[in-house]
């Protein structure tokens, strides 16, 4: 068995985006993975 998993991703933010991204899991709650990118 050869397959892989692959992650949700909700949403990407930039680094500069990081409070942003804070309030989007606190308020919002997504379901997938959310994302810093540098």
């Amino acid at each position: 068995m050869g397959g892989s998993i692959k992650p949700i991703v909700e949403r990407v933010y930039s680094l500069s985006e990081a409070g942003e991204a804070l309030r989007h899991l606190i308020e919002d709650r997504p379901f997938g993975k959310v994302v810093l990118a540098g």
